[in-house]
């Protein structure tokens, strides 16, 4: 479930609400789901009261290998899964970013590794990808 979560002091405090202090910067986790979408339009709308920084951020997951017994290959790399993974993800920060007015500082991230770690719990993230 997507939440609005607000950078302090290099950490991360969920969740945040217009009327307790000023926003400075957001980050909207975005996954493409309703809820994220939704979490976007919300982000937006403190952003523009604001005039925070907003920053929406994907996470691609690493893909995982499930391996059996006989004579079943995979018909796909894990290199090629994650490419597709990524292509797709860069698609949805796409549309995404569309909604954003022009007078939103914005800046998207699409990062890989587990969502948990590379958004919630201050883990350095292990690859970050230009978007």
């Amino acid at each position: 479930m997507p939440v609005l979560l607000e950078a302090v002091d290099g950490g991360l405090t969920p969740p945040i609400t217009a009327d307790a202090h000023q926003v400075r910067r957001i980050l909207v986790a975005f996954d493409g789901s309703p809820g994220a979408w939704a979490a976007l339009e919300r982000a937006i709308e403190i952003a523009v009261a604001q005039s925070a920084l907003l920053t929406i951020a994907a996470v691609v997951p690493e893909p995982r290998l499930y391996v059996g017994f006989g004579p079943f290959a995979l018909p796909y790399a894990p290199d090629t899964l994650r490419r597709d993974a990524e292509r797709e993800m860069l698609r949805l920060l796409a549309a995404a970013r569309d909604e954003v007015p022009a007078n939103v500082s914005l800046t998207t991230q699409l990062l890989v590794g587990r969502p948990a770690k590379v958004l919630g719990t201050g883990e350095p993230i292990r690859e970050l990808l230009p978007v």
